[in-house]
Parts: structure tokens; C-alpha cells; sequence
């Protein structure tokens, strides 16, 4: 059984979650340091299924290169990741390239987290 520790407003929460960060690049997950001389290490929607079977509590992606390239997040992703996994997704991206209605429809998708 989890460890349990009491919440801000009296509720029990688990001590611990496991989060990880897929940075993705051009639809791939990559892995470096600083953002610098990046490795191909995979499949987003792979890696999203290999976290889950071991556990992960959610999942954040982060597209690394989209404010820069000033383009448009990873929704194809994001959208294949939601259909095969059951844990909750964050996406992290830029919100000045977004209006609040396109901002409103990822916030219809299953599971998928806006964080402003």
C-alpha cells in the first residue's frame, strides 16, 4: 500500500508521483543535455505505453523547439498518446502562439492538462 501523507485542505494524497518528461522534438522523443546535441530515443506514443506499464502516475510533453520555430505543438502526439494511454497527459507549450479557443479545445480532450 501507498505511503499517505495529509493534503493542504485535510484529504489523504499519495506521498509520492512519478511524473515523467518526454522532450520531443519533430514528433520524436529526444534525450541531451541542456537541449544540446540531442539522440533520437524513440517513439512518443511507445514511450508514453512503456512509463505507464511501469507505473507513471501522468506524463508530461514538452516540445522543445516549437516557441523557437514559432509553430504549432505536437497535436498529433499528443492525440495518438491519448488514445492508448490512460494516465493523464500534460502538455507544455508556449501560450502566446495560441487564442483561448484553441487553448478550449485541448481542453475537451481526454485527459490532456492546459496549464497557463
Amino acid at each position: 500500500d501507498s505511503e499517505k501523507v495529509r493534503g493542504a485542505f485535510g484529504g489523504k494524497m499519495l506521498a509520492r508521483r512519478i511524473i515523467p518528461c518526454l522532450d520531443v522534438k519533430d514528433g520524436r522523443v529526444v534525450k541531451g543535455i541542456n537541449f544540446i546535441a540531442l539522440r533520437d530515443a524513440g517513439d512518443p506514443v511507445e514511450n508514453a505505453k512503456i512509463y505507464e506499464e511501469q507505473g507513471a502516475d501522468e506524463l508530461v510533453f514538452l516540445d522543445i523547439t516549437a516557441s523557437w520555430e514559432h509553430r504549432r505543438i505536437i497535436r498529433e502526439v499528443v492525440e495518438k498518446t491519448a488514445g492508448q494511454v490512460f494516465m493523464p497527459l500534460t502538455v507544455i507549450f508556449h501560450y502566446q502562439e495560441y487564442s483561448i479557443p484553441q487553448v478550449k479545445e485541448y481542453l475537451k480532450k481526454r485527459g490532456v492538462n492546459v496549464r497557463i
